[in-house]
């Protein structure tokens, strides 16, 4: 949308049992990697294009996210899905904060009211990475100040400056 490229045709690609992947695009297109904003957006999206509440489920946006994303990669044998011998990729969502009550249908609750804020454990391959607000096995400060020195590298190197 903010590229003004055009609308993917979702629909009409999941009933032809296409491969489809939900992703962002990274920072350079997106601005941000937020998958709960790119899982709102997509039916969001779809539904005011065809202008029918129908058009595409929560289900929908979900299955891309995770199954449907290894699955267009080829790694829906080892990730996508919580199956024995899979690795553990997971996150665990506050369901006690105010825009998760009440919980009628999970896969909208998730969809269409949860964001990162939600996110209380992030566990890959099994090891748990974030818990409660605290990144485990790194130095968050550190990371964020290796990216701003990135940033102004970058800004140099075009000649922007901070005010655009």
């Amino acid at each position: 949308m903010k590229l003004t490229s055009g609308i993917m045709r979702v629909p009409e690609l999941l009933k032809l049992k296409a491969k489809l992947g939900l992703s962002t695009d990274g920072a350079a297109s997106n601005d941000n990697l937020d998958m709960f904003e790119a899982m709102l957006v997509t039916p969001l999206l779809q539904k005011i294009n065809a202008l029918d509440t129908t058009i595409m489920s929560a289900g929908d946006a979900i299955h891309m996210a995770t199954i449907g994303g290894a699955r267009a990669l080829g790694l829906d044998s080892k990730v996508g899905s919580i199956e024995v011998g899979k690795e553990a990729d997971i996150i665990i969502i506050d369901g006690n904060r105010p825009n998760m009550v009440p919980a009628y249908n999970i896969e909208s609750l998730v969809v269409y009211g949860a964001t990162g804020k939600d996110v209380r454990a992030t566990i890959v391959a099994g090891q748990v990475l974030y818990l409660d607000g605290e990144f485990l096995t790194i130095d968050y400060d550190e990371v964020i100040a290796a990216a701003r020195e990135q940033a102004e590298i970058v800004r140099a190197a075009l000649n922007i400056t901070k005010n655009n």
